[in-house]
């Protein structure tokens, strides 16, 4: 009996955190996401590998980083955060993102109460193929700045202020591997 119990017990403290999740293979950034979200999950496990790269050259370290790629239905599951849309960290090195669209990011853009020239370069940037607008794009860059907090924290670098750990954050958005992405910030500036 007393070796089922110690079986067992180690069985359930070696599970994978995320067993709920899909593992997507292949990616230099460790990435789980929701069930149907593979391809979001490659683009946005490819996008944070390019700027990890970049910047590990410049700053000669590498933080380690976990993306759990969530669904609404996951997103209790696997975070204490009560906003379902807004890229945060669970923890110095889990960076947690939104597998689809929803209410919140839907709540920065009403195009229909836009002046005409800002609601048609709305429109231009943030539209889809139905016609509709989403402000994805916007939070994938913010997922981009969420990663900067992992350079901080796990490089320890110091900043003055916190108005100067934010900044350097948003720096890692404009750097040249993002500036296909630079009309989603022009549009709306973080």
């Amino acid at each position: 009996m007393l070796f089922i119990c110690a079986t067992l017990f180690c069985l359930t403290s070696f599970a994978q955190p995320y067993d709920k999740l899909q593992s997507l293979s292949g990616a230099a950034v460790t990435t789980f996401y929701s069930e149907g979200f593979e391809p979001r999950a490659r683009q946005t496990a490819t996008r944070l590998e390019k700027v990890i790269n970049y910047y590990q050259e410049m700053l000669g370290f590498k933080p380690v980083v976990t993306v759990l790629l969530l669904n609404k239905a996951d997103w209790p599951l696997y975070t204490k955060f009560p906003v379902y849309g807004m890229p945060h960290y669970n923890d110095d090195a889990t960076l947690v993102v939104a597998a689809e669209d929803n209410d919140f990011w839907r709540s920065f853009l009403n195009v229909k109460e836009l002046p005409e020239n800002i609601r048609l370069q709305a429109e231009k940037v943030y539209g889809l193929p139905d016609k509709t607008v989403s402000m994805q794009a916007f939070f994938d860059l913010l997922a981009i700045h969420e990663l900067g907090h992992a350079f901080q924290m796990q490089g320890k670098l110091q900043v003055q202020r916190e108005s100067c750990s934010v900044i350097s954050c948003c720096i890692l958005i404009s750097q040249k591997k993002n500036r296909s992405s630079w009309q989603r910030l022009h549009c709306f500036p973080a």
